[in-house]
């Protein structure tokens, strides 16, 4: 029955342990890796020693109307390593990274979803029972791989736009403001094309510098200016500069323009 059931289900590298059925229902599917060990990340050595098996909550691809709650019991494996600072570690697979909560086949079919057939991501998260901002995570790390990383620049600018219109939703606590942004990075240097060469959910600091992460050390070394409407900031040290030199307050009213980005100054004398 097992054997039949883990077919059924077709969870690639794991095999079904129980199902059971819900007041709702729905069904609950526990499941396990059809492994008998594991690499530990930090030093890489086989273990097939046991330490625990936590019980992990997944979302996976739904089962028509019904609902299907998904339960992973993961192995915790001992470093039999001595040298090795990790003393355990937890399984991981294709289908279940490390610190996920959805399965692979499930954000590739939400990507999917959204990327082929040009639908609305709020339609996506409804039929498949995620938050619109998982959608959106998941559209935003494919567009990252499908476009790959921003050629290096020494000038970028920042800014923002709001994506959509105000709405509001009722919770416990009562009603809550949802204003969604977006932050737009652009390649200023006058050598280049031009144009957008990222988006970033948001308009916090913190977006911009997830993004920032997802590029190549040598974008992140080679930008040296970074123009924001109404001001500017300079990302790196001029050769020289004292303590306190890193930062540039909003531009003066006397500018020529808002959208001017403060340049380095040039080297003193050595």
């Amino acid at each position: 029955m097992i054997d039949r059931t883990t077919l059924l289900f077709a969870l690639p590298g794991f095999r079904v342990l129980n199902v059971t059925l819900d007041p709702d229902g729905g069904r609950l599917v526990l499941v396990e890796s059809v492994a008998k060990e594991g690499g530990c990340p930090s030093c890489g050595v086989m273990s097939s020693r046991i330490k625990d098996r936590p019980i992990c909550r997944l979302k996976d691809l739904p089962n028509g109307a019904a609902p299907l709650r998904l339960w992973v019991c993961k192995r915790r494996f001992v470093c039999g390593e001595q040298l090795c600072s990790r003393r355990s570690f937890t399984e991981v697979s294709d289908q279940i990274p490390a610190r996920s909560r959805l399965t692979t086949r499930l954000r590739t079919k939400v990507s999917a979803a959204v990327t082929a057939t040009n639908r609305a991501m709020s339609e996506v998260a409804a039929d498949y029972g995620v938050a619109w901002w998982t959608v959106h995570r998941i559209l935003v790390a494919a567009a990252v791989q499908v476009l790959g990383q921003a050629a290096p620049t020494t000038m970028i600018g920042i800014d923002e736009t709001r994506a959509r219109s105000v709405r509001w939703f009722r919770k416990q606590t009562g009603w809550a403001r949802s204003d969604p942004w977006m932050t737009s990075i652009v390649d200023l240097d006058p050598a280049h094309p031009g144009g957008i060469i990222g988006l970033a959910p948001g308009r916090s600091g913190a977006c911009v510098g997830a993004w920032m992460s997802l590029q190549s050390k040598e974008f992140r070394d080679g930008v040296e200016v970074v123009a924001i409407d109404p001001s500017a900031v300079r990302i790196r040290d001029p050769p020289g500069a004292t303590a306190g030199q890193d930062r540039l307050g909003p531009l003066s009213s006397g500018a020529p323009s808002q959208h001017d980005a403060h340049r380095r100054p040039p080297a003193g004398p050595t």
